[in-house]
């Protein structure tokens, strides 16, 4: 798990645990942050997240 998704899961009461906690998902290059996450990683509103996701 990034650390950037514990703190949009625990403001929005989700429950989570992970083996490996990371600094960033890397992208499929493996030159960098994965854009979806770079793109969200200070956002705290979980259902814009999901809005822009899916739509």
């Amino acid at each position: 798990m990034s650390k950037y998704a514990i703190p949009i899961l625990k403001e929005n009461n989700v429950k989570y645990e992970y083996e490996n906690l990371v600094d960033y998902i890397i992208n499929n290059n493996k030159t960098g942050m994965c854009p979806m996450e770079n793109k969200y990683k200070e956002e705290t509103d979980i259902n814009k997240i999901y809005n822009e996701m899916i739509n």
